[in-house]
């Protein structure tokens, strides 16, 4: 059985790769590098618990979308992620503040991350607005405003030291990690008495109860295979496996995921996401 199933997916993973995009995926005019992973399918929270590892009774499902609805604390996957390009859709409500944090590691008794900032952007009253880089850094001046009771498209990226937060199809965020900038805004934050703080190259994710009702939908992560020295990014991938050029990751390293041409056709090979409870790395 296992056998069949292997093979099934991975006849389905080529199918899809020759393709290229896929008119039924939720974001059709992505070309993927890795095997997605579908980390909310829409019907169950199995994979998304506590902190502490339980079930949470204040997050429910909403017509297929992971719903805050009540003072629940913050929900995290139960994987560790390295490299990923992370996308999903969300909506939040009026006057509503929360956050999807990355790279989350503990920090004395805290979980501190990364955080793409969600907000209703129209009676947001503080300086940050919906796709920053929490207290660390502001979106592009020209970014359109995220109105709340609306869904959103969003994606982050995170490719050895360089992130990136895109909105709506509009990259808003460039940020390298570990650089003299990155270090003098984190000791202007709030996160200054954290050690080297975000420059973990992995970490967990979780969305954030910040008291307000909050959805996410179609969640889907891309690992990535980067590696390289601060400033300096190459983007790796495992023996054998050759992956397609697109952007993000790709403009940060233009030789980054090549794609390969066989008997005049584009082949985008995907590599099998590792099973779940394990690192994706």
């Amino acid at each position: 059985m296992r056998v069949l199933f292997a093979f099934c997916v991975c006849l389905a993973a080529s199918v899809v790769g020759a393709a290229g995009s896929r008119a039924d995926h939720p974001y059709p005019n992505t070309v993927v590098r890795g095997q997605p992973i579908v980390l909310f399918a829409g019907h169950s929270l199995t994979d998304w618990v506590k902190v502490n590892g339980q079930p949470s009774d204040g997050w429910l499902i909403d017509d297929g979308a992971i719903y805050r609805a009540k003072r629940a604390g913050d929900l995290y996957h139960k994987n560790t992620f390295r490299d990923f390009e992370l996308y999903f859709q969300w909506k939040i409500s009026a006057g509503g503040n929360s956050g999807v944090k990355y790279r989350v590691k503990q920090y004395g008794n805290q979980w501190l991350g990364c955080e793409y900032q969600l907000l209703d952007d129209v009676s947001a009253r503080e300086a940050n607005k919906s796709g920053a880089l929490y207290a660390i850094y502001q979106p592009a001046a020209d970014k359109r405003p995220a109105a709340p009771e609306v869904w959103h498209q969003s994606k982050i990226v995170v490719c050895g030291n360089r992130i990136e937060h895109w909105l709506n199809g509009q990259l808003i965020v460039q940020a390298t990690v570990g650089s003299q900038d990155w270090k003098a805004r984190v000791q202007k934050s709030k996160f200054r008495d954290k050690e080297n703080f975000g420059e973990n190259r992995e970490g967990r994710i979780f969305f954030q109860d910040h008291g307000n009702p909050v959805w996410f939908r179609h969640i889907v992560l891309v690992p990535l295979y980067c590696d390289g020295d601060p400033g300096d990014v190459a983007c790796s991938h495992p023996p054998g496996i050759m992956l397609t050029t697109s952007s993000s990751c790709a403009s940060i390293n233009p030789s980054c995921y090549p794609t390969e041409t066989k008997f005049g056709r584009s082949l985008r090979w995907r590599p099998l996401a590792r099973p779940l409870g394990r690192r994706f790395r």
